[in-house]
């Protein structure tokens, strides 16, 4: 083996990488391949290409190195924001942070406590406190469509208040067969107007 890194010194003189140690290594390998007779250049090429086949083989096992680093970086990223006690309740927001963005855990923890919790139900909890729910039902108080004859409930515009007593009514007399339902329905809305005077 001192024989061949001799030779293989001699062989790299003047060559831009004779200092470099796995260059040499690479020389010796060629000139143990193609015997100590072959041409300079051929010994030169072969070991330049067995170098950067290391070295390819090197970044590439590098590469998958990290890859695999990087991957189980990232799944534990997601365990933690999913699995943390500031997820219950906050799935959908979790399952954000963790699959949609790049945001490490400890940060995506911290977002996840100003995140309003969802009941089973889907609601945030609380939908509404006690005097939010009382403020809606007073807005709400009155004839509702549903209580309403017909569905509708009439509103005075000018006052903005609800006319007692006035719905509209179904039609006089249902359409014939073959009548388009656009048609008779306008011809309904036109009798209404006409029966009130307006």
């Amino acid at each position: 083996m001192t024989d061949l890194h001799t030779d293989a010194r001699r062989l790299a003189r003047g060559h831009a990488l004779e200092g470099d140690e796995h260059f040499l290594a690479a020389v010796a390998a060629a000139l143990e391949v193609l015997g100590p007779n072959a041409r300079r250049d051929d010994v030169l090429g072969e070991a330049a290409a067995r170098r950067i086949r290391e070295e390819r083989a090197q970044r590439d096992e590098a590469v998958d190195a990290a890859r695999r680093d990087g991957a189980a970086a990232e799944r534990e990223r997601i365990r933690a924001i999913m699995t943390s006690a500031e997820a219950e309740g906050r799935r959908a927001v979790a399952e954000a942070l963790a699959f949609s963005s790049d945001m490490p855990a400890a940060a995506a923890i911290e977002a996840l406590r100003s995140a309003p919790k969802v009941s089973a139900a889907g609601w945030s909890e609380p939908p509404l406190t006690d005097e939010q729910r009382a403020r809606a039902e007073a807005a709400l108080a009155g004839r509702r469509a549903r209580d309403a004859d017909g569905g509708l409930v009439a509103y005075d515009s000018a006052t903005g208040e609800q006319v007692a007593g006035a719905v509209v009514s179904g039609p006089d007399e249902p359409p014939k067969p073959g009548a388009s339902k656009t048609k008779a329905l306008w011809k309904d809305a036109i009798a209404e107007v006409n029966r009130a005077g307006t």
